[in-house]
């Protein structure tokens, strides 16, 4: 019998393929990175199960997928921003995160500023997408469509942000099932714009 934060895992592993089918079919421009990028969080979410199942040490997934995330995050974003001045930000806060990454990887495999930070760098990307947004001419089906991703970023990052800042206490409680199913939500609101998108297209 599966317990709840089994469940939820299994709910993060349906929910996060579903964006993966749509890629793959639509094969639209300038989301490739995004495919790979949520390819990997599928993938180290079903080895967290897997070894979760067999109370196997899982942290190399998990800290595998926080550098995947510190190097393509920030390379979508910087495709996706075409302000010049944004575009410098974004290769700012890149190499801030990955300089404290490296830097604790070094100390040690559990990481606990480096999840705070990637939280806080991807929030920073989301809103200098925001801003890249605003200051846009003219607005392409990408560009409209990469909004409603963005904006799926930047609330998981939000909760991601609290959950991960007072890991400890969460994880004492036994609460950490509500991150797996805002994380899970999170890649259905990018199918659904990705299918809305593409309809509309259509």
């Amino acid at each position: 019998m599966l317990n709840l934060i089994e469940v939820t895992i299994l709910y993060q592993l349906l929910a996060g393929i579903s964006p993966l089918i749509f890629l793959f079919y639509q094969k639209r421009e300038g989301l490739n990175i995004l495919f790979t990028h949520l390819f990997c969080s599928f993938l180290c979410t079903l080895m967290i199960f897997i070894t979760h199942f067999y109370t196997l040490e899982n942290l190399i997934f998990f800290n595998s997928y926080i550098f995947s995330a510190s190097v393509l995050l920030p390379l979508m974003y910087y495709k996706s921003v075409e302000n010049k001045f944004i575009k410098s930000l974004v290769l700012i806060v890149f190499i801030i995160n990955l300089t404290l990454l490296i830097s604790e990887l070094i100390k040690t495999d559990f990481l606990v500023i480096s999840l705070v930070s990637e939280n806080i760098l991807e929030i920073t990307l989301c809103l200098l997408f925001y801003f890249d947004f605003l200051l846009s001419n003219e607005l392409s089906s990408s560009k409209k469509l990469f909004f409603w991703i963005n904006t799926s970023f930047f609330i998981y990052n939000c909760f991601s942000f609290l959950f991960n800042l007072y890991i400890t206490e969460i994880m004492d409680s036994h609460l950490w099932f509500i991150h797996n199913i805002v994380e899970g939500s999170s890649k259905l609101f990018i199918t659904l714009s990705i299918w809305k998108f593409s309809k509309k297209n259509n």
